[in-house]
This record gives C-alpha cells, structure tokens and sequence, in this order.
C-alpha cells in the first residue's frame, strides 16, 4: 500500500450506538465510552478534532459532555454518507468506527449494522457491503485510502427470533475509472460470533486496539494491516478463542474487480497449500468438506477448491468448532505423512487451542444411526417429532412443527412417524422418547406400535432411550440441568466408579452424597432397582435434581444372583459413550436373560442434541449482537 494521507487531512465518523429504545433488554453500555476511546486515539494520531464526527446514541448517563456531538439516525447517517462527504479535499484518509449491534442474515453471508430505532419486527439497518461498495465510488474516491472499523456482532439474525431486516438502502455511484481506492477492514469477530462488550473497559476489540495503538508515536497512523492482525491474535488470546476478529485488504479498479489479494486467513496461503494436492478419486477435498458442514448449509457454493474454502470459512461456528478449521483438520488426518508442509502450521496459527480440541472432539465422535426424537405433551395430546442424521444435524426436508397425534393414540402416533422416518432414512433409526415424568415409568420405551402396516416392538426391534421434558420446559430446571449434564456426561471414560444403586427410600441428600466431588469416583449413572412407580420419589429428585443418566429394571428377577448378574453386565454396557447406549441396549435386551430383564430403560438427557421445542436460555452476559 502507498504512503498514508497524514493525519491532518483526515476525516473521521464515529458511531456509538448503546440505546436501542424499542428493543426489550439491547442497550449497549460502553458503546459510547468506546467510541470516545477511538475520537481520543485519532486526535492523538493527528486527527484534528473538528474532523471528528461523533454520531452517538446514548443513554442518558452516558451523554458526554467534553466532546461535540450529534444524535444519531439512521436518515441522518445515511445521507452524511452519500451527500455529506463529497466536499472534502482530494488524498484524505476516510476513517469509520462503528460500535454498536449487528446481525448476519446466512441465507447471503452478509453483516448489517442496526440503527438505534431497530424494532422487534422491523430491525432498521445498513447493510455493511453496501456502505463499503459506496465508499470506493466516484463521489467519495476523494478518499484514496479508507479504514473501516466494525466493531459489532457477526452473530445469527435468528438470536433476535425475527426472519428479515428492514435494510436502508443506498445509492451508489459509478467507480472513477482513474482513481483507485484502497480499503481496510476489521470486524470484530468470525461469522457466527459475537462481541464481548464490557461497560467499564470496553469492549474486547477496543481493548486490544488501545493496547497496540498505544505505542504508536504521537502524529502517526498505525501500519495498519500488521496492527489488525497483532489486534486479531490479542482478541482471540483474550477471549480463549471465543472471538476472532478477521480482516479483509484489498483495491478496486475502474472494473470494480479486486486488484489485491483478500488479506484474510484464509487466501491466498491456504489454497497455495491445498491446490497441488493429489487427491484420490474417492477421498477428494469435498469429502471433508461436506463433512465438515453443518445442518441447512447449502452446498452449492463448494464449485471448487476455492469457492469451498472461502464457504466454509463464511459459515458460523457450532459449539467451539469453525467448519473451516474441521476441513483442514480432515484433509491432515487423511492425508497423514503426505501432509503438505506448512499445512499442519496453518492449523496451529489460525485456531485456538480451545477449538482445537473441538474439532478433534467431533471428529472423534462415533458415527450412529438417524435418530428420530419424539416429545409428547398431554395436555393437551401432541406428539411432534425431529429427525437427526448421524451427526446429530436436523434433516432438513423433515418438518418439525406437525402435531402427529391429530386423530390418532399415542401409539399410532409414534407407530406411523417411526414410519415416516423409515422412508427418509431407512431402517437404521434409534428412537428418543422425551416425555413428561409421569409417562416415564409406564414402559413406553418397549411398546407394541403399528406401523406402515405391520406391528413392531419399541426396545426390542428399534434402539429406544428415554429423556424427560418437563425439566427442559422451567427455566430455573432448564439451567440446572445444563449445568450438571455437562458435568456428568464429561465423566465418560474417565470415572472409576459409573453406577450408584439408589435405596427406595433414599433421601436427596444420601442420593447425590459425593455425585459431585472432584474424586475419581465420581459416579455417572443413578441406578434405581425397580420401575417408577414404585421408586417414584427417588426419580423425581433425579430429575429435579438435574442428573442427566437414570436407568431403572422394570421387572422384579427372580434371585439375588440373576439379579448380580444383570446390574454386572448393566455396568459393563453402560461404559459406552452415550451415542452407543441405545443400540448396545437393544443387543442387551436381546440376550439370554429373559423377559424379565427386557424391560430395562435408560434415560439420558444429553444437551448435545437439544429438541427443537425447547426453549433454550440465552448465554449469560450482555453481549454485542
């Protein structure tokens, strides 16, 4: 990049946006704190402060009182931008910050920025492409080099439980064919993400840029592009990985066609190591590719190895794992010695360690049958039903939101949808029965079902396994659970002791004694020796409670030593990871111990594969977004 304007002949907007009136529980505190934290900086660098434009919308507490300032709207904003800053002299230096909420819609990859007169059904926005693309246009080319600063969530505009935006369009003019704008991009975090903002110290990426602009000797711009990515490794390391801001560089020409290479993360280094790989018929690039993609994203875009990895690296993280960091994963394990060199390092230096172990913790994961989930209210009667693939992403064609109990019982229900899931994916189902606790103990998981014209056994011809609804439906249980299903579940493989047999008459306090202590016994499973409703008060405080992983015997046997035999070989199945139990159990219930035993259920609530009826909490914190 040619030499910067100087300071003096710059011109700066910036944006705080912290009071967002008409949306229930999204003021932004410390928006505006940090957008005079960058007005200080500028003016440090040289900037002289009557080209420091504040747009802000405080609270009220928060009206600054040293500083000139204007309300923000979005109309006022808007035409600033597209009217306002065509006087400026030619060869000055355009600087925009913007603090404050925003959205991805995924269905195009795009980020908008919301104004602070954003509705629950009309959330007013600026689309961030198009202030970008009408920046580098004849009437703001003026500008020859321009910093955009977006310090905001990349985070789902479903979070905001709304389907579209109310998009404030602008009107862009031609590109002046002899003059060449350089554009430089930050965002504060990765697709998917959201922004960490704290009202006393700002938010994670103000943070990081006052500490690396710091140094900068006073009357000098920072260099840049190297800054932004000093900034990018300061977010991610402070923030263990939860937050990765990216950065984009590039030129346009009078064509409007990139002159320079996207400075991202992912070109042109990746595909430099990727494209003269020999891949095998069989096992080429869009193997792990699609292997590495998420339920309902399309894959169209993966035209080739270049389209792919841009696509992947658009798309959002899921729990820690970015698709495109899984993808490069992949391609090592498959590749193994052949590995390209450099490519194991591009792995180390563009993921943290936390997703790391994510990544390899679903790439380790067991491949299971489709699993078709079933969650039964009765009252009034409904049964609706999701069904998984095996990697526990929703099937997109299936729908969800059927009451499949119209018309018929319980069992015709379950029956005729165990069907219907048959035509989508064959016979290899493995059911979840999420029912309300009463219904637990009544021996739904080995019912006699029509379907599709024949009748089938529930726990003897399909895997069955039990979970509870009614802890997923009180917020206050709802937490509970989450925090202790993970806590348990994590002991897979790890504890000594898996079981602990609960007494009929155990007290709460005698039931969980030591559940929770940091010792290698820690147990995994509450056993219970007979069915609900005999041990019914021991089940309620295992659900109320939160334990995640419950089995019961729903048949008295007929001496202590068949019954020594059956919890001996119980403990043996239930060493499985839990997306094995439900078919070990049926390969269990199948064997020579007899009717009596036939009956035993398993109820494991595993919060990693959550029921799409659910009302999920939101993570704690204010968060950008």
């Amino acid at each position: 990049m040619s030499a910067l304007p100087p300071p003096a002949q710059a011109r700066a907007l910036i944006v705080g946006l912290e009071k967002y009136e008409q949306l229930e529980n999204a003021d932004l505190p410390g928006a505006v704190d940090d957008a005079l934290r960058m007005a200080d900086l500028l003016e440090r660098f040289g900037v002289p402060p009557e080209r420091i434009e504040l747009w802000l919308a405080p609270t009220g507490a928060a009206e600054p009182t040293t500083r000139k300032w204007q309300r923000f709207t979005g109309a006022g904003f808007e035409q600033r931008l597209t009217s306002g800053l065509s006087k400026d002299a030619e060869g000055g230096l355009l600087f925009l910050y913007w603090s404050g909420h925003g959205v991805v819609a995924y269905a195009e990859h795009a980020q908008y920025l919301l104004f602070p007169e954003a509705e629950k059904n009309q959330l007013r926005s600026f689309k961030f492409d198009n202030i970008s693309n009408l920046l580098v246009d004849s009437l703001h080319a003026q500008f020859s080099h321009q910093v955009l600063v977006i310090d905001a969530c990349r985070s789902p505009l479903t979070q905001w439980g709304v389907s579209g935006l109310a998009e404030k369009p602008m009107q862009v003019a031609p590109v002046d064919p002899f003059r060449v704008v350089a554009q430089c991009q930050l965002f504060a975090s990765s697709l998917g993400q959201a922004g960490a903002q704290l009202s006393d110290k700002g938010s994670s990426l103000m943070q990081a840029i006052v500490a690396d602009w710091q140094s900068v000797p006073a009357g000098q711009w920072p260099d840049f592009e190297p800054s932004f990515r000093r900034i990018q490794k300061g977010v991610e390391t402070a923030t263990n990985g939860q937050q990765i801001p990216t950065t984009a560089s590039f030129a346009r020409d009078w064509g409007r066609n990139v002159m320079a290479e996207s400075a991202s993360l992912t070109e042109p280094s990746l595909y430099s190591l990727l494209k003269d790989i020999h891949w095998p018929p069989d096992e080429g690039y869009r193997v792990h590719a699609i292997r590495s993609l998420r339920s309902n994203s399309p894959r169209g875009q993966m035209t080739d190895l270049r389209a792919t990895i841009q696509h992947l690296n658009d798309l959002p993280e899921t729990g820690d794992v970015p698709p495109l960091g899984e993808f490069v994963t992949r391609v090592v394990q498959a590749l193994g010695d052949k590995t390209p060199a450099g490519l194991r390092g591009w792995l180390k230096n563009n993921t943290s360690k936390l997703q790391r172990d994510a990544i390899e913790a679903r790439i380790g994961e067991p491949r299971t049958a489709h699993v078709l989930q079933l969650w039964h209210d009765d009252a009034p009667p409904s049964l609706q039903a999701a069904l998984f693939d095996a990697e526990n992403r929703l099937v997109e064609s299936w729908d969800v939101k059927i009451n499949r109990m119209v018309g018929r019982s319980l069992a015709e229900a379950i029956g005729e949808t165990l069907h219907e899931a048959k035509g989508f994916v064959g016979d290899e189902v493995t059911l979840e029965l999420c029912l309300p606790s009463p219904l637990l103990g009544h021996g739904l998981d080995m019912q006699e079902v029509p379907a599709g014209g024949e009748s089938v056994r529930l726990g003897k011809d399909y895997a069955v396994i039990l979970r509870c609804t009614d802890r997923m439906k009180s917020s206050t249980k709802r937490r509970i659970w989450l925090e202790v299903a993970r806590k348990v579940l994590s002991r897979f493989g790890t504890s000594e002791r898996l079981v602990r047999w609960a007494e009929k008459d155990a007290t709460e306090a005698s039931l969980l004694k030591g559940f929770f202590s940091d010792e290698g016994t820690r147990s995994i499973w509450i056993g219970i020796s007979d069915a609900p409703p005999d041990h019914e008060q021991v089940l309620q405080i295992c659900l109320t409670e939160g334990l995640p992983a419950v089995f019961w015997m729903s048949a008295r046997l007929a001496d202590d030593g068949e019954r020594q035999d059956a919890e001996k070989r119980l403990e043996q199945l239930l060493c499985n990871v839990p997306q094995d139990l439900p078919r070990q159990l049926l390969a269990w219930r199948r064997e020579q111990l007899g009717e009596r035993t036939a009956g035993t259920a398993l109820l494991l609530d595993d919060p990693r594969r959550l029921p799409p009826w659910q009302t999920q909490l939101g993570p704690s914190g204010l968060k950008k977004g």
